[in-house]
C-alpha cells in the first residue's frame, strides 16, 4: 500500500488533481489489483519469446522523462489475446494496410501485428528509453529477416507524427491525454484531404473517444467502456 500511495502522490505531481482523477482508473487497477499482471503471467508472451513487455512504467520514472510530453501517459501493455482480438475486429486488413501503433512503448502490439497481414508496422514512442527496448523485443520475436524489413520504429512525439497515404489501422492504447489526441485526430483528418482511404481506429481504454466521435471524418463502429473502434468516413 506504500508503493501504491506514493505513486498516487506522484501521479497528481505529475498531473495534477483534475487529470488525476480522470486518468487513475487505470493505475488503481494495476497496482491495487494486479490484474494486469495476472493476466500477463498467464499470457506468457514474454516468457515465450525472450522479450520485454511487460509491465507498468510511469513517465517520471524514465530517465528521459524531460522529454516527455506533458500528458504522457504511464506505458501499459494489453495481453497478446486482447491485442489480437482488438485487430481482429477490424472490417478490412490487407496487404496495403499499415499499423501505426501510437505510443508503441515496448513494442508489444507490433510484434503481435506480425500475425496480420500488414503491409508495415509503424511504432511512434517519444521515450528513447522505451524506443531502444522495442528496437530490441522486435529484432528477437521477428519472424524472419524478411519480416522484420514490415518494422519501421519512430522515436518522436505522436502529434508530431505525418500520417502516411495509404490504407491504416491506427492503434492507440490510451497513450496520452486530450491535448496530444486532439492533435493527433486534427492530423488524421487532415491526412484524409486528398487522400480519400479507409482509416481504422482502434483506441484501448478510450477516456478521449469523444474527440473522435465528434469529428466529421470518422463514424463509431463499435464502443465499450474497454475500446472503441472508429471507421473514417471518407473511406
Amino acid at each position: 500500500m506504500l508503493a501504491f500511495a506514493r505513486h498516487c502522490a506522484s501521479f497528481v505531481r505529475h498531473y495534477g488533481i483534475v487529470a488525476s482523477l480522470r486518468e487513475v482508473g487505470p493505475l488503481i487497477r494495476e497496482l491495487l489489483f494486479r490484474s494486469e499482471a495476472r493476466a500477463e503471467l498467464a499470457d506468457g508472451f514474454d516468457g515465450r519469446r525472450g522479450t520485454d513487455t511487460s509491465g507498468m512504467v510511469m513517465p517520471w520514472e524514465m530517465k528521459d522523462r524531460a522529454d516527455a510530453p506533458v500528458d504522457s501517459n504511464p506505458y501499459a501493455s494489453l495481453t497478446s489475446d486482447r491485442i489480437r482480438a482488438l485487430l481482429g475486429a477490424v472490417p478490412v486488413i490487407d496487404g496495403e494496410t499499415v499499423l501505426v501503433d501510437l505510443g508503441s512503448g515496448k513494442g508489444r502490439v507490433l510484434m503481435v501485428a506480425q500475425e496480420f497481414p500488414f503491409k508495415r508496422i509503424v511504432g511512434v514512442e517519444w521515450s528513447s528509453e522505451l524506443h531502444a527496448i522495442a528496437v530490441r523485443n522486435v529484432a528477437i520475436a521477428a519472424e524472419s529477416p524478411e519480416s522484420d524489413l514490415r518494422f519501421e520504429l519512430l522515436r518522436m512525439d505522436a502529434a508530431a507524427y505525418a500520417f502516411p497515404a495509404d490504407p491504416l489501422v491506427v492503434f492507440l492504447f490510451n497513450p496520452f491525454g486530450a491535448a496530444t489526441m486532439a492533435r493527433v485526430v486534427t492530423s488524421l483528418e487532415r491526412s484524409l484531404t486528398g487522400h480519400g482511404r479507409r482509416i481504422f481506429v482502434i483506441y484501448a481504454n478510450p477516456l478521449h473517444a469523444d474527440l473522435f466521435a465528434r469529428s466529421a471524418a470518422f463514424r463509431v463502429i463499435a464502443s465499450t467502456p474497454a475500446h472503441a473502434l472508429f471507421e473514417s468516413v471518407a473511406g
